[in-house]
């Protein structure tokens, strides 16, 4: 159990830092956040965490695919209707199009339910958010990130997904 909430936390890490490479803004934008915050005489983790529960990056990428490859491996005739607003742009990396929603990731909505719901919901939903929520405030705050001189994200960073337990970038940042 243990692993399995090391592998999938290092993988939401590595999405989000990947996302956020590639959104400036949003960097920039959370950096400002962190920073502000921290400055406070009592900085309290827990305050800025529930000021951050939103959790953005989980929306995009699903760590676990369900073990269900995401491409049919052959021809089928199938349909499926999926209603999306026409200015959606759901492969963009936007967080503030989750900023007032009252979904949250704990299983109680089941339009996102990235640990699970009910009695089969992931045992490690508290280490994993506070693992990787610390984890991403430490970097965002200790380091600037940018990318190489005349560098566009879309040259330098491939968000192709690997199949497997854990979906991961096909390519390493």
């Amino acid at each position: 159990m243990f692993a399995a909430g090391i592998d999938t936390s290092s993988a939401t890490i590595i999405w989000a830092m990947a996302e956020m490479m590639r959104n400036q803004r949003v960097l920039r934008k959370a950096q400002i956040e962190i920073r502000e915050t921290s400055r406070r005489e009592t900085t309290n983790f827990k305050e800025f965490s529930t000021s951050t529960n939103n959790y953005h990056y989980l929306k995009l990428h699903a760590r676990v695919p369900l073990l269900v490859p995401r491409d049919c491996s052959s021809s089928a005739r199938s349909m499926i209707m999926i209603y999306l607003p026409k200015k959606a742009d759901p492969e963009s990396f936007i967080p503030e199009r989750f900023e007032n929603s009252s979904i949250n990731f704990t299983g109680n909505d089941y339009e996102f339910i990235p640990f699970g719901a009910g009695r089969r919901m992931c045992p490690g939903i508290t280490f994993g958010t506070n693992s990787v929520e610390s984890t991403l405030v430490n970097l965002l705050h200790h380091f600037e990130w940018q990318l190489p001189n005349g560098m566009e994200p879309q040259d330098i960073i491939n968000m192709e997904e690997s199949d497997g337990i854990t979906t991961t970038l096909k390519a390493p940042l």
